[in-house]
């Protein structure tokens, strides 16, 4: 048997949809319907990662995971399939006072997002005692900024788009990796690109143009290797910032501030970007 490709992590968005409208969401989740993971296609699409591919860690994120009916079924089987050392569950935070308790013993690390202005209904102690009965690691972590990270214009200038593509500590350093819908994305603004410009009336085929088909690919792990150290940009590059946003102060929106940022155009994308997060050399590679 063919040795499998050892990568560092890759993530599921459980959900696309939210119960927060973050400003500048990197899922895009305010934008986008209601989608909740299909639990069967979900597991016959990670068995059939796992015998081409295997990573330390999975990430089940969203959206967000713990607003799906059957979260425990899909940690279950992200448990069950031999596709990662660890499984991390990554959420706001906000339903954690009603999460099931046998979500616990599923999962390895959990990080929550603590986002300022948000209303918490979970005693923190509550939390921290489940995650030291079951050796989680448990991180509350304080979110008070966000980064700009996508474009509603397309990038036209094929320098730029480069440069931010091989600097992408997205892609290519902390390995935000995404399975959705029978494919793998090496960036996970790709997994969802396709929806959100069709939110803006634009048609940007990224879906098939950007992922590896995972079921029936009798060639899987040649092409994962391929694709994961190619030096071209994805057709989502094109509306994508990478990791060399600008920060700025997280918000939560309202319709009129939603309908806002979609409306917004973006004819200048460097007026988005912070030079000193493009120097450096490309990242291609490192997080293997």
């Amino acid at each position: 048997m063919t040795e499998r490709l050892k990568w560092q992590a890759f993530g599921i968005n459980v959900t696309e949809h939210c119960n927060l409208r973050c400003t500048g969401c990197s899922n895009s989740s305010p934008w986008l319907p209601e989608k909740f993971l299909n639990v069967e296609e979900f597991e016959k699409d990670v068995r059939a990662l796992a015998t081409a591919y295997r990573a330390w860690e999975m990430r089940l994120l969203g959206g967000e995971p713990l607003m799906h009916p059957r979260i425990v079924e899909i940690m279950q089987i992200a448990n069950d399939v031999d596709a990662s050392d660890v499984v991390n569950l990554v959420t706001n935070g906000v339903l954690l006072h009603e999460a099931p308790d046998a979500i616990w013993p599923l999962v390895d690390r959990m990080y929550v997002s603590l986002y300022p202005g948000v209303k918490y209904r979970f005693d923190p102690e509550k939390p921290k005692a489940l995650a030291a009965r079951h050796q989680v690691d448990l991180r509350l972590s304080p979110t008070p900024e966000f980064r700009e990270a996508f474009l509603n214009t397309r990038n036209k200038d094929d320098a730029l788009v480069r440069e931010i593509y091989v600097k992408c500590k997205t892609a290519h350093e902390w390995s935000c990796h995404a399975l959705s819908d029978g494919r793998y994305f090496k960036c996970s603004p790709a997994a969802i690109m396709e929806g959100r410009m069709a939110v803006r009336g634009e048609r940007v085929p990224a879906t098939a143009a950007d992922g590896i088909k995972v079921r029936g690919n009798p060639n899987l792990r040649r092409d994962l290797e391929v694709y994961l150290s190619s030096l071209e940009p994805l057709l989502s590059c094109r509306y994508c910032l990478g990791s060399a946003g600008k920060t700025y102060g997280h918000s939560q929106l309202n319709g009129e501030r939603l309908k806002g940022e979609i409306a917004t155009e973006h004819p200048d994308p460097r007026t988005l970007i912070e030079p000193s997060l493009l120097a450096g050399p490309p990242l291609i590679g490192r997080n293997k």
